[in-house]
């Protein structure tokens, strides 16, 4: 009765692993076959056993408590098929690890969500200088145009240079992994809302720096600065409402087709997963001292 409970929790887990959909439904199967073969072969770590370089999750397979009584009634055969059978699961649960974050079955779906997010600093950026534009440079708008020369290249130059630091903000945060596209820590925060604030002192200080050479004769100083407010911060928003317009779009084609390809007929998380392993998915190779046909270290009693 012992055996054919055992036998039949096996028959569960490996059914549960060949018919996941999903790497969760997957490691759920992988899980219960390492608990239903405990008795018979059962996993140890390294920190248990004092056995170092265990190849399985920094561990290994040993004898269980049960295993002489077991393979008395089924034969070695038998034996062997469940051993090898726990050690490919925990081989195939290592592989989901490596197509995870980055390289995942979502990762193209997070990856537009994580473009989409960058955008917000564009957002959050043309917000300050439009106030910033408002506060400056609607005052006296004539005489504020008339005090100043600045080329019309000039402009479009220090416009660019006004947007440069979100720019670097955004590049910086389309490489944060994208399994921490939601919960990634305030460290990284920090730098990104930097670029933001960088960008609006750009916006201030670089037209005031242009003042110097751009200020017409007679014209006051903080006359020509609020003219070259004028002149080079709406070019700056026109700008930045293109690189706000291409990350959305770009971030919209991304899901787009992630969604076509995954509602594809019999596309699920598990069947891409196995087409990008193939043969190390279907024949997975059992590493070397995966397992010791002996009882770990300690007394077989000491683990029920």
């Amino acid at each position: 009765n012992a055996i054919r409970w055992w036998n039949a929790s096996i028959d569960i887990a490996r059914h549960t692993q060949e018919s996941a959909q999903t790497m969760i439904g997957l490691l759920v199967g992988a899980a219960l076959h390492g608990i239903a073969g405990v008795p018979v072969w059962q996993w140890h770590h390294d920190e248990r056993t004092g056995i170092p370089d265990g190849p399985l999750f920094g561990g290994r397979i040993f004898y269980g408590p049960q295993h002489a009584f077991y393979a008395g009634h089924v034969g070695e055969a038998a034996d062997a098929e469940l051993r090898d059978g726990i050690i490919a699961a925990k081989v195939r649960s290592r592989l989901t690890r490596e197509y995870t974050g980055n390289t995942g079955f979502f990762a193209p779906y997070l990856e537009a969500n994580r473009l989409l997010a960058s955008g917000l600093l564009v957002a959050a950026a043309l917000l300050l200088i439009l106030v910033l534009v408002v506060l400056t440079g609607t005052w006296r708008r004539r005489s504020a145009d008339e005090a100043t020369g600045l080329h019309p290249a000039w402009q479009i130059v220090l416009s660019v240079l006004v947007l440069l630091p979100v720019a670097v903000a955004v590049k910086m945060a389309t490489q944060i992994p994208v399994e921490q596209v939601y919960d990634f820590p305030a460290s990284q925060l920090r730098p990104l809302l930097g670029g933001v604030v960088l960008s609006l002192c750009a916006a201030a200080l670089i037209p005031l720096a242009a003042a110097v050479f751009s200020r017409r004769p007679l014209a006051r100083f903080r006359t020509a600065w609020r003219g070259n407010l004028r002149s080079v911060l709406p070019i700056s928003l026109a700008l930045g409402a293109v690189l706000y317009l291409g990350i959305g779009l770009s971030a919209v084609t991304m899901r787009a087709r992630w969604a076509r390809d995954v509602t594809k007929p019999g596309v699920t998380e598990m069947s891409w997963l196995i087409d990008q392993l193939g043969p190390e998915w279907h024949n997975p190779t059992i590493p070397p001292d995966a397992w010791r046909a002996d009882y770990p270290p300690e007394s077989p009693s000491e683990h029920p």
